[in-house]
């Protein structure tokens, strides 16, 4: 028997249709997200929704910001200059920005992130105690045991989230056929963590030469998986980013399914030459996949790419900051993966975006003290006592 979670009450509220409605209750994909009770204004392109109603952006309200309204990142910015008073579902508030690194495990961040002399051991607790999800990379090589599952769900603080990554032997292997075996024991593996409820989103990232001629391959495997566990998708192979039919259908399906599709944003990796051997071999693997918004469903998945000096990375952060700033105020709980080509750069890089939000919403909770950071002041601070 698989022992299947309750839903918070956030998840409930936003699931149970009007009373007017006829919908099955019982059955959650059911539910157009249009029938759903909203908790609070909703931010789509440049008009805003309340219910029924619809209002559009006046041309008094454009004039207030000079940068191009027509992008996403303009008309969000726009939004939370006006309505950043907006009464939000109270679970929501609590913990509405998922921000993290692509991993934990990083000897560079001793003294920072982490304290000094923390075992390898501790490295998962504290960095739980900071950011409030991780890419679960290593799941995409192997799978944990399942005892060791269960000891990354016992080390996290409470509300972590992992995001971990389907195995390469499904996605790319087996490209999606006859991979009932290997998604069964990564299922076992993520049950563990659901159970906890230490599990956000997992993502399927494609291979880059997996086309839309493939789609119905791809369509059997997206509704074969357990609808009880969130899901993301991520697609590499241009085609999928037509513009067009295809891109509309892949938006439809997951939609529909409720999956999260990835966005991915290597711009500022890209942005100039490399600037060290790091980067240069960085280049040579990620890609560059065309820019989306797009959002499918609660969990907004962005994953960027930075650079080993941030300070070029900052554009970037500026653009996406009211982007997932605007994300958070309709309600949605985004999840985002900050990268840097040497990973010791990534935890400033989330600190950073975090940053650049929470100027944005002021109500964000900030962001915890570094473990390694604070035990450097207090050890200053005690030196100065004698």
């Amino acid at each position: 028997m698989k022992i299947r979670r309750c839903p918070s009450i956030a998840e409930v509220y936003r699931i149970l249709p009007p009373c007017s409605s006829t919908l099955d209750r019982s059955n959650r994909h059911e539910i157009p997200p249009a029938q759903r009770p909203l908790t609070c204004l909703g931010f789509f392109g440049n008009c805003y929704r309340a219910g029924s109603a619809t209002f559009g952006i006046s041309a008094e309200l454009r004039s207030e910001y000079r940068p191009d309204t027509s992008n996403s990142s303009g008309a969000a910015l726009l939004f939370l200059k006006r309505h950043t008073d907006l009464r939000m579902d109270p679970m929501t508030i609590k913990n509405p920005l998922f921000l993290g690194c692509p991993v934990w495990a990083c000897d560079h961040w001793r003294g920072s992130l982490y304290t000094s002399k923390a075992p390898r051991a501790d490295w998962l607790k504290q960095y739980s105690s900071v950011f409030g999800t991780v890419e679960g990379n290593s799941t995409f090589y192997a799978l944990p045991s399942l005892e060791t599952a269960q000891r990354w769900a016992d080390s996290v603080v409470r509300g972590f989230q992992f995001s971990l990554k389907v195995p390469r032997v499904i996605s790319h292997d087996k490209r999606l056929r006859d991979a009932e075996k290997e998604l069964k024991a990564f299922v076992e593996v993520a049950d563990i963590l659901d159970v906890a409820r230490c599990l956000g989103p997992s993502f399927l990232q494609l291979p880059p030469d997996f086309s839309p001629e493939s789609r119905s391959v791809l369509e059997k495997f997206l509704r074969e998986l357990p609808t009880y566990l969130p899901w993301a998708l991520e697609v590499r192979h241009f085609d999928w980013y037509d513009a067009g039919p295809v891109e509309r259908w892949l938006d439809k399906l997951l939609t529909e399914l409720r999956i999260d599709k990835v966005l991915f944003d290597s711009r500022p990796l890209y942005s100039k030459p490399p600037a060290d051997e790091i980067e240069k071999a960085s280049q040579s693997r990620k890609p560059k996949t065309p820019i989306r918004h797009t959002v499918t469903g609660e969990h907004p998945f962005l994953r960027i790419v930075g650079r080993n000096n941030l300070d070029d990375v900052t554009p970037w952060i500026d653009e996406w900051a009211p982007i997932i700033a605007g994300w958070i105020v309709k309600g949605l709980t985004p999840f985002v993966f900050t990268h840097a080509p040497d990973d010791k750069f990534a935890p400033e890089f989330a600190r950073r975006m975090h940053a650049a939000v929470k100027k944005l919403l002021p109500s964000l909770p900030e962001m915890p003290a570094w473990p390694g950071e604070a035990a450097v002041q207090d050890a200053r601070k005690q030196r100065t006592l004698f």
